[in-house]
């Protein structure tokens, strides 16, 4: 369990600074506050507390224990993985960085 939340930790502090940054999505709009540090920010002060943090480790480690038997599968950790890369990708095709396949978006064509 303590590898695992180190690891989880470690994973969290280098994704961080990509994902607190707000750059605007192409149509103007700002990515919602999805990125690991905005949603371990409960407070919103722009810093994570040590309470903060075990939260956020706590949800985590509920979310992917799908049949709450107080243990994490592979098959648990395969089937989070795999429904974070679909949000991912539904995300990127709704904001115009591709499409789900990785291709351009296509553009609007004008009436």
């Amino acid at each position: 369990m303590k590898k695992f939340l180190a690891t989880g930790a470690v994973l969290m502090l280098l994704a961080s600074p990509a994902l607190a940054q707000d750059k605007p999505a192409p149509d103007g709009q700002k990515p919602p506050r999805h990125g690991m540090f905005e949603q371990a920010d409960s407070d919103g002060d722009g810093k994570v507390s040590k309470a903060e943090f075990q939260a956020q480790q706590e949800k985590f480690f509920a979310d992917t224990d799908k049949n709450s038997d107080g243990t994490i599968t592979r098959d648990e950790m395969k089937a989070r993985r795999e429904a974070m890369r679909e949000k991912f990708k539904a995300w990127k095709a709704e904001h115009g960085r591709g499409a789900p396949d990785g291709e351009a978006k296509p553009e609007a064509k004008p009436e």
